[in-house]
């Protein structure tokens, strides 16, 4: 061999060694590869679940002087003005002189005397037989009712004071809570009435027919004997109220199957901005044939005003009093 035979061969091996020896580490490169994780599928994040508001049990078909509601929800005190709803829980107290009505469903009515204080507990409709049945603590003061047919299978409308449960199905009545005595009386219909146990529970009930009333006192299991107050001078003053509550119930159920209330509302709603002077021709028109709810609308838009005056006086109060701080 030659020389550069010889060179040549020995070039050929360190290419076929170099070749050879590259060939280990790439496998091993290969088979000692860290394999890389999936990368994570992102995940829709869910909804935040939407707030159902709760449904007003009842709302306030009219008010006069200084009435307050007291939301149960979140102890907040709100005026209690026409067309507010109320909730479960909610309270309404009427100061001296005032006086508010509240209705159910458009069909029930019952109205607040003054320094009266009421709870609304519960309030529903059976859709499928479209009875009622409600239920209000009165703490205190005086209520007068008026209830059109509850339904049949409704139990009732009940009121319930510290001494005594009134039930009723549809009837004219009134209910006064004092301290130690709850007196019912009623116009039209029957309420049972039955007193507290120590416990609280009811007692055994009697029927008071109309015509007829009876109290109960703290304690007392057994309402007291019944007795006439149709006829009793003393009582003129409660018979009045109940063929008030009475005779309005019935409007406001004519304004509502007649959809006359919706009028109502948005006449209500231009006396509280100030603006009755300018409602349109169809609400005018429809003030002329009614003119006594044409008197109660002024009524309410006079004392929305005198309500702008008195906020009006305290706010300038509390800057003065601010004012004198600085």
């Amino acid at each position: 061999m030659t020389a550069m035979q010889a060179y040549h061969s020995s070039r050929l091996l360190l290419s076929l060694g170099a070749l050879l020896g590259s060939l280990p580490i790439r496998a091993v490169a290969a088979t000692t590869a860290v394999a890389q994780p999936p990368k994570p599928i992102p995940i829709a994040a869910k909804p935040a679940p939407v707030a159902v508001k709760p449904a007003p049990l009842a709302e306030i078909a009219d008010a006069d002087g200084d009435v307050d509601v007291i939301r149960a929800k979140t102890g907040e005190t709100v005026d209690g003005e026409e067309d507010l709803d109320l909730f479960e829980g909610d309270q309404v107290k009427t100061a001296v002189g005032a006086h508010a009505t509240i209705s159910f469903v458009g069909q029930h009515l019952l109205k607040l005397g003054e320094r009266t204080a009421l709870v609304i507990r519960t309030a529903k409709t059976d859709p499928k037989t479209g009875s009622f049945f409600g239920q209000v603590s009165l703490l205190a003061g005086k209520l007068f009712a008026s209830f059109a047919v509850l339904g049949s299978g409704s139990p009732g409308f009940k009121v319930d004071t510290r001494t005594a449960v009134a039930a009723v199905k549809g009837t004219t009545f009134s209910v006064e809570a004092e301290d130690e005595t709850s007196t019912v009386s009623v116009l039209e219909g029957t309420v049972a009435t039955a007193g507290m146990d120590a416990q609280g529970h009811e007692a055994e009930a009697v029927d008071v027919p109309e015509g007829q009333e009876t109290s109960v006192g703290r304690g007392e299991r057994r309402p007291r004997a019944l007795r006439a107050f149709l006829q009793d001078e003393r009582r003129a003053a409660l018979r009045e109220r109940l063929a008030e509550i009475r005779d309005r119930a019935r409007e406001h159920r004519e304004l509502h199957a007649s959809g006359g209330m919706d009028k109502v509302r948005a006449l209500r709603r231009l006396a509280r901005e100030g603006r009755l002077d300018q409602a349109d021709p169809d609400l005018k028109a429809f003030l002329d044939g009614h003119p006594v709810l044409r008197e109660r609308i002024t009524r309410h838009a006079e004392r929305h005003r005198r309500m702008a005056e008195r906020r009006e006086r305290v706010r300038q109060r509390r800057e003065g009093r601010a004012a004198k701080r600085h």
